[in-house]
């Protein structure tokens, strides 16, 4: 399996986002017309105030990067403390399916009749299953499950769409990349 794999979405959501906050500081930094013999002392002034206006802008722009961030950061470990409070011992064919596929120590399993299952954590990602899945599949079938969450953690998209949530969530007025975000996570599940 080649997790190297190309995302295009992703790669697109980086290179327009990074467009857009070079676009924002632009703007915010007061693009100054070309000089001019009549707008000398105009510009010269212009040049002053944009030189002390830079250095308060771009620690604004990064502060509410990194505030969007560790929201979603925040939302996310909230969801998942509130299903790890339901949390029991792996069973056994869970424990035999988790060693064949080398994901000892990184599955959790909930008590709850839903059906689901889902790839959590940047520094540590871990498999949250649900029993209602557990039950309802063979063990082939689970296998298929965990292998697609492994998946997901070996090509860091947990990450990707925390960073896609954040990106779509500070630029809520430009609506591509919001939908950027939604292929973003589409694609990663039929990867």
């Amino acid at each position: 399996m080649n997790i190297y794999r190309f995302n295009g979405s992703f790669l697109s959501l980086l290179i327009i986002t990074t467009a857009a906050i070079t676009l924002t500081v632009a703007i915010f930094a007061k693009i100054f017309p070309l000089l001019s013999a009549k707008t000398l002392y105009f510009c010269q002034q212009l040049i002053s105030n944009t030189l002390f206006q830079i250095p308060q802008t771009i620690p604004n722009t990064l502060v509410l990067i990194s505030l969007s961030f560790l929201i979603q950061v925040w939302k996310t470990k909230r969801l998942v403390k509130k299903f790890l409070t339901n949390r029991i011992a792996i069973p056994k064919r869970i424990e035999d399916i988790a060693n064949l596929l080398d994901l000892q120590n990184k599955i959790y399993v909930i008590d709850d009749r839903n059906v689901f299952s889902f790839a959590s954590g940047i520094f540590s990602p871990k498999i949250l299953i649900t029993t209602g899945l557990i039950a309802s599949l063979v063990d082939k079938e689970l296998e298929a499950v965990l292998l697609h969450e492994k998946a997901h953690i070996e090509n860091h998209d947990p990450f990707k769409m925390l960073f896609g949530k954040t990106v779509s969530m500070l630029f809520f007025f430009l609506p591509v990349f919001s939908e950027i975000s939604k292929n973003m996570q589409a694609s990663s599940e039929m990867l």
